[in-house]
Formats: C-alpha cells, sequence, structure tokens
C-alpha cells in the first residue's frame, strides 16, 4: 500500500519593487484634445416613441400656461383682517387686493374705489366715521393728485393733494 503524500506547495517569493513590470504612462500636453470617442450605435428611435415625447412637451407647456393664467385670475373675495379690524370686499389677483373694492374699517371709517398691491390706489373715496370725505386720486395709500375735501362743517379744499397733504386750489 502506497501511502498518499501531499505535494509541496510553492512558496510564492516576493520580487523586489525593481523587478516588477512598470506601467507605461503616457503624457501628453494639458492643451491636447483626446481622440475623439468612438461612435455609439443606437437603435433608431420609434415613430410611436417621437409622438409621445412630443405629446408630453406640450401637455407640459399647456400646464404651465394654464398654472399663470390661473393663479393671476382676478376674483371676488371677502378678505378679513386682523380680529374684524378691516374687511375688504372686492377683486383680488394672487390673495392682494387689486382692482374695485371697499375695506371697512373697525371704527366704520370705509374707502370705495381702486386698489393695486393692497393700496389704495387711483380714484376713490374716503369716506371718515367723523363725518369728513375725500374723493380723488390716491396713491400708495395716501391723497395724492387732484381731489376733493368736505369737512364736517361742509367746508370744501378742491385742488392738488401731495401724501395726504393739501397744496393749492385749481
Amino acid at each position: 500500500m502506497r501511502s498518499k503524500v501531499a505535494p509541496e506547495k510553492k512558496k510564492r517569493q516576493k520580487t523586489p519593487l525593481s523587478a516588477r513590470k512598470s506601467i507605461r504612462v503616457e503624457k501628453r500636453p494639458r492643451n491636447q484634445a483626446d481622440p475623439e470617442p468612438e461612435q455609439r450605435h443606437s437603435r433608431p428611435v420609434s415613430a410611436g416613441r417621437r409622438r409621445l415625447e412630443l405629446v408630453s412637451v406640450v401637455a407640459i407647456l399647456v400646464l404651465a400656461a394654464l398654472s399663470i393664467v390661473l393663479v393671476n385670475r382676478p376674483s371676488q373675495k371677502t378678505l378679513v383682517f386682523g380680529d374684524n379690524q378691516v374687511t375688504y370686499t372686492g377683486t383680488t389677483i394672487q390673495g392682494k387686493m387689486n382692482g374695485q373694492g371697499k375695506m371697512t374699517f373697525e371704527n366704520g371709517d370705509t374707502y370705495e374705489g381702486e386698489f393695486v398691491d393692497g393700496y389704495f390706489q387711483g380714484t376713490g373715496t374716503y369716506t371718515s366715521k367723523d363725518g369728513w370725505t375725500y374723493e380723488g386720486q390716491f396713491v400708495k395709500g395716501q391723497a395724492d393728485g387732484q381731489g376733493k375735501l368736505t369737512t364736517q362743517d361742509n367746508i370744501v379744499y378742491e385742488g392738488t393733494f401731495k401724501q395726504g397733504i393739501y397744496q393749492s386750489a385749481n
């Protein structure tokens, strides 16, 4: 009977770095362009897929246009500020008072006329609960331009107003 003897494993010898194969690195100037990459062969796009892509793009554009139009669309609303201190009923655009409307203050004063971006702007009438009235032009919430102020004693100031102050008669 023969006994089985395992063959001896060869021990791997370490080779010094200098004896190993060197890697060749090719250097080129910085501004030299890479050679053109090989052209890939792609499958042709089917006509059905092209139609689907076109319909998708058109649908996205239509939805974007509709969202812009609907957001900027004037609507009639009643807005309440504070604890019912100020109430506005009229046209709004993007949640701001824009267009014709009426504002009523807690003390009973009212403004009825044009609004732009939340301000009295344009032509309007401000009526105080104390009895005086201003009819005329407003700029950013103040009497500005041609107008007529009638006091509670029926004294009338008609002419030019600037930042809420009477300037001169016509």
